[in-house]
């Protein structure tokens, strides 16, 4: 008997058995699992991925770590009509590298 649609109560679901559960195993056991072939490519765009982003980001920190440092160690007094200027941009280059 169909029940009305207020209803609470919802229909009662009996997992499979017999052939049909050995169907749905068998079905998900296949399903997202790649071929050797594909995990090889998977794998290899994995590596080539992080290392176009790594490596990048390893030279980046290492020579933004050498401006940094460069300008740190200059607290010597500047010369010229725009020492204070630089003086300021120096300081506020470091702010920005940190």
């Amino acid at each position: 008997m169909p029940t009305p649609l207020g209803s609470l109560r919802e229909p009662t679901l009996s997992p499979p058995s017999g052939r049909e559960a050995a169907a749905t195993a068998a079905l998900f056991s296949r399903e997202c699992r790649p071929s050797p072939s594909q995990l090889g490519a998977l794998r290899v765009m994995l590596w080539v991925t992080t290392a176009y982003f790594f490596l990048p980001f390893l030279c980046l920190s290492v020579l933004y770590g050498l401006i940094g440092r460069e300008l740190w160690r200059s607290q010597g007094p500047l010369r010229g009509p725009a020492a204070s200027g630089r003086e300021k941009g120096h300081r506020q280059t470091v702010r920005v590298l940190l």
